[in-house]
């Protein structure tokens, strides 16, 4: 990506491609200060927003384009990328101009998603997070989970001191993928596991070491 951006400007000049196309691309998120939520390619923090089609069709977006001067609107134009329905482009603003090597971030498991969960009143079997473990018996529901405090899609008896959740997903080209970020929003801990091996824990317990169903987190201020 190229520019520093206005994100008022930004709004405004996507919003009127929109209506001006009828396609339903739109800003989706904007971080207009990154300094350690996502790194590019090269390790650098730069700004960046996201695009989601939120529409039934693929839209192309080649020649569509981004600018920080009002007077100057297609200062720089996106190379030939379409978006499939339901998906996602994370463009970073740092001034590097590689539109011929453009980076395509996609979200492989989003938020609402159907999961298979376990409400944690009693141990579950040892393989529960390996990815051949049968987890039909288990009940089924959308992210997130919790006690219905507002921002819950599937409400999970209380008390009660943990949950267990699987999403089993195919990634067709993994020699494609040259990074993966995991963006968990928990209250108060998580420990996360791909393929049976721990690949992040906040505020529980020690990394490497699987917490019992009853182990609370190290601490409540989360």
């Amino acid at each position: 990506m190229v520019m520093k951006f206005h994100l008022i400007l930004l709004t405004i000049f996507f919003s009127a491609l929109t209506i001006l196309h009828g396609q339903n691309v739109i800003i989706n998120e904007v971080m207009s200060s990154n300094s350690t939520v996502i790194a590019d390619e090269d390790g650098d923090y730069s700004d960046w927003l996201e695009l989601y089609n939120a529409g039934d069709s693929t839209v192309s977006i080649a020649n569509w384009a981004l600018s920080d001067e009002a007077d100057d609107p297609f200062k720089w134009s996106f190379p030939e990328i379409s978006l499939s329905p339901g998906s996602y482009l994370l463009v970073f603003a740092s001034d590097k101009d590689r539109a011929s090597d453009i980076v395509f971030w996609q979200t492989i498991i989003n938020q609402g998603d159907t999961w298979k969960y376990f409400p944690g009143n009693e141990e579950p079997p040892s393989t529960w997070a390996d990815l051949n473990f049968d987890d039909s018996g288990w009940d089924t529901g959308p992210s997130g989970f919790g006690f219905s405090d507002g921002d819950d899609a599937t409400v999970v008896p209380s008390p009660l001191m943990s949950v267990f959740i699987r999403k089993v997903f195919t990634v067709n080209n993994p020699a494609d993928i040259t990074s993966v970020i995991l963006d968990v929003d928990f209250d108060d801990a998580f420990v996360a596991y791909l393929n049976g091996q721990e690949i992040a824990r906040s505020n529980i317990g020690t990394p490497g070491v699987r917490p019992p169903y009853d182990q609370g987190a190290d601490n409540y201020d989360h």
